[in-house]
């Protein structure tokens, strides 16, 4: 679902779904079915309302948008891999996985690739550099307590 510029202008008139992969067409008073638009890839386009749903709870390919319904993972033919995060359930294409860390199919299929997402990428950075500054904090106050007893054993 890689939105290419020559789509922009056929994003508002598709008169289907824009899940590349989803069959529901567009009725006239869409908003009334359950229809919503959607801001992907800075296109506005229109989503069923189940497509709509799955996209809200962020189950689509975070690198090409591709939404896929709980228990449909398949249903654009590709395989898809999950974030190995505890809790997170994300899942992306391995195809899309491939070109953003240019590893080949083998590589990102191997049980020592781990995959995670952005959102889980960016918690653990944070997660790092906390620890990091506590571990800092605390080498730093056990320096102290060293030097304040060498110079007490001094007197």
């Amino acid at each position: 679902m890689i939105i290419l510029a020559a789509e922009k202008d056929l994003a508002k008139n598709i008169p289907k779904c824009f899940n590349k992969c989803c069959v529901q067409l567009r009725p006239k008073e869409a908003k009334a079915h359950g229809w919503k638009k959607r801001s992907i890839k800075g296109y506005k386009v229109w989503l069923c309302g189940d497509c709509s749903l799955a996209y809200d709870r962020k189950q689509y390919c975070e690198f090409c948008s591709q939404v896929y319904l709980e228990n449909a993972l398949t249903l654009d033919g590709k395989v898809w891999a999950q974030c190995e995060e505890k809790e997170c359930g994300r899942w992306g294409h391995v195809d899309c996985l491939e070109i953003k860390y240019g590893k080949s199919r083998e590589e990102v299929m191997a049980d020592s690739f781990k995959y995670a997402c952005g959102a889980c990428k960016s918690k653990n950075k944070k997660r790092t550099k906390s620890m990091k500054r506590r571990l800092d904090g605390n080498i730093k106050n056990l320096r102290q307590s060293k030097r304040k007893c060498t110079e007490d054993s001094a007197l």
